[in-house]
């Protein structure tokens, strides 16, 4: 279109032009063109480049041969631990800067706030931790008898949430969020899984 418009805008021009004025109008018009499109071209292909090999920052829950490791009760606390881990399946490094993990049992009619309550805390310190690709660190969270009772009864839900805010190699920071809903048992037929399963509002699954 802007090639038509520069075309007829050379036809257009005083006859005291000739046509090797009209030739070069075309040829400039042309280069813009061509350059532009060049331009357009390496800034998509850089960005095509920065997503393959960026780092991507996950939330892995902790399993065997596919399958998921149930939380491990420690007798002499009476405490259940869950693991799960932040990894990076990316390409390069990331450097963590900031890691908030929480976790909220609700009462069956409750729901989670569809604002992330990390959202309303001020962030912690930078931990500015590296972290290679296909590596990981663990997230550990920790509940009494009493609340894993509760769970197992289908009294209470267990959620446990979060984010990671990290840099990429490219200097870019970027955020992962996670939610993911505990199920202690099989609930009917139509729902047959057991474990940490990913589950919540939009606004605590994210990832840029």
């Amino acid at each position: 279109m802007l090639l038509r418009v520069l075309y007829l805008i050379a036809l257009s021009a005083p006859s005291s032009h000739d046509w090797t004025d009209k030739v070069n109008i075309l040829s400039t018009a042309v280069m813009a063109l061509f350059t532009t499109a060049l331009w357009v071209l390496a800034y998509y292909q850089l960005k095509a480049y920065r997503n393959k090999e960026r780092a991507w920052m996950m939330i892995d829950i902790a399993h065997k041969g596919g399958i998921q490791l149930p939380p491990i009760v420690y007798p002499s606390t009476g405490l259940t631990r869950f693991r799960l881990d932040m990894r990076n399946l990316g390409e390069t490094p990331a450097t963590i800067i900031y890691a908030q993990h929480d976790g909220r049992l609700l009462r069956r009619e409750e729901k989670l706030p569809k604002r992330p309550p990390y959202l309303d805390k001020p962030l912690p310190e930078p931990i500015n931790e590296i972290i290679a690709p296909t590596g990981g660190t663990p997230v550990y969270s920790e509940f009494n008898q009493d609340a894993m009772r509760d769970i197992g009864a289908g009294l209470t839900i267990l959620y446990l949430f979060g984010r990671v805010i990290y840099k990429d190699i490219f200097g870019k920071e970027r955020e992962t969020r996670y939610c993911l809903r505990y199920y202690p048992q099989v609930t009917n037929s139509t729902d047959p899984h057991v474990g940490l399963f990913s589950e919540g509002p939009s606004e605590y699954q994210r990832m840029t």
